[in-house]
């Protein structure tokens, strides 16, 4: 049996542990909030607040409908059954993923270093063209990386996020520029 939790202010709170089963989380705030091995299965947030948390761990069937997402937020993984609503306008999306997430139903960042992209698969094949012609092996072989995994990440729609900081966190930054103008040069703007 689960719990709903109402308007509870989780600020600066720490846990070590947590396992959440059925619960609903509505108008609560997590902010500053670290959740280290925790378990997360069938757990819904609603208009909750999310401001530079550490939520590690979240499993199937998390939902996350109407909230906000400001700062940086790590280890946040979108997968569940309802992800809609939410506004990641003021958030830095560095390290976070989505799997199956409608990006039409969010409101995503509008910041240079954020880029929602189409035709994520199309964009890796031109992108992997102009890193081929890099001198540096060892550059290569992380952008390559990189480029599979933005494949890899992309809805079946050919939508995928694009965080110039996720992009080869090996490669030096001029290179991940060039790496990220390629990727996103063709972009409509979908923002």
């Amino acid at each position: 049996m689960g719990c709903v939790l109402e308007r509870c202010d989780f600020t600066r709170a720490g846990f070590d542990y947590l396992a959440v089963f059925n619960s609903r989380f509505v108008d609560c705030v997590f902010r500053r909030t670290r959740i280290t091995s925790s378990m997360w299965h069938r757990a819904r947030f609603e208009r909750c607040l999310f401001d530079r948390s550490r939520l590690t761990g979240v499993g199937d069937d998390v939902d996350f409908v109407d909230c906000v997402f400001t700062g940086r937020n790590k280890g946040l993984v979108f997968w569940g059954d309802e992800v809609t609503g939410n506004d990641f306008t003021e958030a830095d999306l560095a390290g976070v993923s989505f799997d199956g997430v409608d990006f039409h139903t969010q409101r995503m960042p509008d910041r240079p270093d954020h880029a929602l992209i189409d035709r994520a698969a199309e964009r890796a094949r031109t992108a992997h063209q102009i890193v081929g012609t890099w001198p540096e092996e060892r550059h290569r072989r992380i952008a390559e990386h990189a480029l599979e995994s933005l494949v890899h990440r992309s809805r079946e729609d050919g939508y995928a996020l694009l965080v110039r900081s996720d992009l080869g966190y090996k490669l030096p930054p001029w290179r991940k520029q060039e790496l990220f103008d390629a990727l996103r040069g063709q972009a409509n703007d979908q923002r």
